[in-house]
C-alpha cells in the first residue's frame, strides 16, 4: 500500500484513496459489524452532497487565502470537487464500503482525483464543523424549496378564489396532493 497518498491528521485519523476508514490506525482490529451498521450514515446523508461540496469549496478558498494551501493545491482540490459534483449530478459517483458518510466519500474521491493535495481538504476543520455546516445548508435549502412549493400551491387556491370574488361566479373545489 502506498503510504504517500494517505493523509493523516495529528490524531491518527486517515482518509485515503485506498478506502481505509477515517479512524484507521487507532485500533488493532476492525469494528464489529453491529457498530459499523450503527455509525454509517451514508444511506441517510448522501442527499447532502451538494451542501458538503459547497462547504468544502468555501473551506478550500479560505485555506488558500490564509496560505495553508498553495495556489496549485487549491486549484487541484477545487477541480477535484467540481469533478465529484459532476459525478454526483450524473449519478455515476462510485461509493465504496469504507465511505462511512457523505463527507468521507467526498474526501476520498477528492484525494483520488487531486492526489496528495486532496488529503488537505479537511485541514483545520473538524468533522463536527463539517456536519454542522452541511446540515445548516441542507435545512436552509429544504426550507426554501418547501416555501416555494407551498407558495405555488397557495397560488393554485387563492388565484381562483380572487376570480370568484371579482366575477361572482362559482368555483369547483380542487385537490392538492
Amino acid at each position: 500500500m502506498d503510504e504517500s497518498t494517505d493523509s493523516t491528521d495529528p490524531d491518527g485519523a486517515t482518509s485515503s484513496p485506498t478506502g481505509r476508514t477515517l479512524w484507521h490506525g487507532r485500533f488493532a482490529g476492525g469494528p464489529a459489524q453491529a457498530l459499523m451498521a450503527y455509525t454509517v450514515s451514508l444511506p441517510f446523508d448522501r442527499i447532502m452532497w451538494r451542501d458538503d461540496i459547497a462547504g468544502s469549496r468555501a473551506h478550500v478558498r479560505g485555506l488558500a487565502r490564509v496560505g495553508l494551501l498553495s495556489a496549485d493545491e487549491s486549484e487541484n482540490i477545487l477541480a477535484a470537487l467540481e469533478g465529484v459534483a459532476d459525478e454526483m449530478e450524473r449519478d455515476v459517483f462510485v461509493f465504496v464500503e469504507s465511505d462511512e458518510d457523505i463527507h468521507t466519500a467526498v474526501e476520498r474521491r477528492v484525494t483520488e482525483l487531486a492526489g496528495p493535495a486532496g488529503g488537505k481538504l479537511h485541514t483545520a476543520r473538524s468533522r463536527n464543523d463539517q456536519v454542522a455546516l452541511d446540515l445548516r445548508l441542507f435545512v436552509r435549502h429544504a426550507i426554501d424549496e418547501l416555501a416555494s412549493q407551498r407558495a405555488y400551491e397557495f397560488a393554485l387556491v387563492v388565484e381562483p378564489l380572487k376570480l370568484v370574488g371579482a366575477t361572482g361566479s362559482t368555483v369547483a373545489p380542487i385537490a392538492l396532493r
